[in-house]
């Protein structure tokens, strides 16, 4: 059966490099923004870790706020919901798995392992993908 556990160093683990070397994707194409480089604060040590076996559901959220279309500007923007989520809602890092920015760039949030805090019900079960801004028809392009 599918199992958890729990890490005393969640934040420190770096999800980008555990997937290459286990050879959790192939994304070819796609550039991915560590924690380290988007200047992540450290993760609240009660961090859990998904099981290694995957997960079945994936979600995909807007985030119906600012845009951004250049690595400082989306790193900005997501350093500053961090700490929203971690200090105003009491969660352990920001909510989703990984942030895409208008840059074209996936940011590492809690990344391939960890448990996010973004679909009630479903969050021990699922990844997420947080688009940064709102996904009108005029601007979702850059998404696809």
């Amino acid at each position: 059966p599918p199992s958890t556990r729990k890490t005393d160093n969640a934040g420190s683990t770096n999800s980008l490099q555990i997937a290459i070397e286990n050879r959790y994707f192939n994304c070819s194409g796609i550039s991915f923004v560590s924690r380290e480089h988007w200047r992540a604060n450290q993760s609240k040590p009660e961090n859990y870790f998904n099981t290694l076996d995957g997960v079945p559901y994936v979600f995909y959220h807007h985030t119906d706020g600012d845009e951004c279309d250049s690595r400082d500007t989306c790193a900005e923007i997501i350093r500053k919901w961090q700490v929203c989520h971690q200090n105003t809602r009491g969660w352990d890092d920001i909510a989703y798995n990984f942030p895409i920015g208008g840059d074209g760039l996936v940011y590492e949030g809690r990344g391939w392992r960890r448990v996010g805090a973004h679909t009630l019900g479903y969050n021990d079960i699922s990844l997420s993908f947080g688009f940064i801004g709102k996904l009108t028809k005029q601007n979702s392009v850059y998404v696809v």
